[in-house]
């Protein structure tokens, strides 16, 4: 373990704790609704995604394939989506919300500003703009480091000198 990143870790792993806290994150439930997080987020993104289907939740959300799968059954039992096949390839499955998903996405919307509004209502509008800011970095920067480190996998089905030196190296 590198000791020089340890008193980093503490500091992002301390802000996590401070900002699930902030917006209620350990709640079982988002604020004055029947959802979970990952619930609410599953709806949004299948109201913000063209041709949503489970495959891409999965990529886009890292949700666990069985989780995801009751949360689909459990929005098409209260009839918030509804699939429709694929008419290029049959095991594909498009999800899309029902107007009573609509409905209950804006809601859920409505309930998501309204908190932040009361997160940041007591800001001044310099303070306001410094957590905004400082949100895009944050985001910015760690969406450029997993970008670098998905460019970085290389699969070959050939083997190029160096390449069994490099695997004994790594197994060792």
């Amino acid at each position: 373990m590198n000791s020089a990143y340890t008193p980093l870790i503490h500091v992002i792993r301390r802000f996590n704790r401070f900002y699930t806290n902030i917006l209620g994150l350990l709640d079982q439930h988002l604020p004055d609704s029947e959802f979970s997080l990952s619930e609410a987020l599953v709806l949004y993104e299948i109201g913000h995604t063209e041709n949503s289907t489970a495959k891409k939740l999965i990529e886009e959300l890292k949700i666990d394939p069985g989780y995801l799968s009751r949360i689909i059954k459990r929005f098409e039992r209260h009839s918030l989506i509804y699939r429709e096949q694929s008419g290029e390839d049959g095991r594909v499955y498009y999800l899309y919300l029902t107007d009573r998903g609509k409905d209950t996405l804006s809601k859920l919307n409505e309930l998501s500003d309204s908190q932040i509004r009361q997160i940041i209502g007591g800001l001044s509008e310099q303070d306001q703009t410094n957590v905004v800011e400082s949100m895009g970095i944050i985001a910015k920067t760690l969406s450029r480091k997993s970008r670098l480190i998905e460019t970085r996998v290389n699969i070959r089905c050939e083997l190029k000198p160096g390449d069994v030196d490099y695997l004994i190296h790594l197994y060792g």
